[in-house]
């Protein structure tokens, strides 16, 4: 239920996004400061998972933030839970290509671009890769931008062995 309300909540929040137009009908986009800063979190939360892995990504999460794949999940530990069964605490990594940011206001904005994600199939242990686009919502509290959600739309997926049967090459 709580997954079903923040998507929607989420949806909202870019819909209005799109919604705030010029007089001219063309939609207002942040300014560049703003959408460079963005961008700027994104690369540096990719880098954090290189050196950190998941914990890296868990640094930049809000408390009741979401990972909302197939499975999905809302709440720190409920997505390192599952982030963790699916690639393995110490294979996980991330590395995100931000091609397009929005700032909403001065405690929220979206990115958007491509990913690689690597780790570790947990049930035959053998190396797998998965390539996407991602949606990564963002939220300023207590003065730090963190992770209110990440949406990834998977477009290409691979592993290095023959094992592992429905849910997805990481499950």
């Amino acid at each position: 239920m709580r997954v079903a309300v923040l998507v929607s909540v989420l949806l909202c929040c870019v819909a209005s996004a799109y919604a705030q137009t010029s007089p001219a009908g063309v939609a207002k986009r942040a300014t560049d400061a703003g959408e460079s800063e963005l961008i700027s979190l994104d690369e540096r939360l990719s880098e954090s998972i290189k050196q950190n892995h998941l914990d890296g990504l868990m640094k930049y999460m809000l408390d009741d933030g979401a990972f909302l794949d197939g499975a999905g999940a809302v709440g720190l530990q409920n997505v390192r839970n599952l982030i963790a069964a699916s690639y393995g605490r110490s294979s996980f990594a991330l590395d995100l290509k931000p091609t397009e940011a929005h700032r909403l206001s001065d405690y929220s904005g979206y990115t958007m671009g491509t990913y690689l994600r690597q780790g570790e199939n947990q049930k035959c242990h053998c190396a797998v890769s998965e390539e996407g686009e991602y949606l990564m919502v963002w939220k300023r509290s207590n003065g730090e931008w963190r992770v209110k959600a990440w949406i990834p739309t998977v477009m290409k997926s691979g592993q290095g062995c023959g094992c592992g049967s429905g849910g997805g090459v990481f499950r």
